[in-house]
């Protein structure tokens, strides 16, 4: 995935922030984190793609998983109220 810029913390404005991998972790959370210094994170779906084949459940990590959920990161930390409309139904 290309690297986008992260805009500053949402809550505090500090530019003092770090991108964290956990992917290759084997036991519990596997995904990326955003922490502030102000203590405000954010936290990636996992990076494990679920599917069923024949009567068994697999979750392999894959480039494809990791990508989408850092994409989804990146998206989630730079999104800010002003620069989205919401639909409201």
């Amino acid at each position: 995935m290309k690297e986008t810029e992260l805009k500053p913390c949402p809550f505090c404005g500090s530019n003092d922030i770090e991108l964290k991998d956990y992917t290759d972790r084997q036991y519990g959370f596997d995904g990326y984190e955003i922490k502030c210094k102000c203590g405000c994170r954010f936290i990636s779906k996992s990076v494990h793609e679920h599917y069923w084949e024949g009567k068994r459940y697999f979750t392999p990590i894959t480039e494809k998983s990791k990508n989408n959920a850092l994409k989804g990161l990146y998206e989630s930390w730079n999104r800010r109220a002003d620069n989205e409309q919401r639909e409201t139904d």
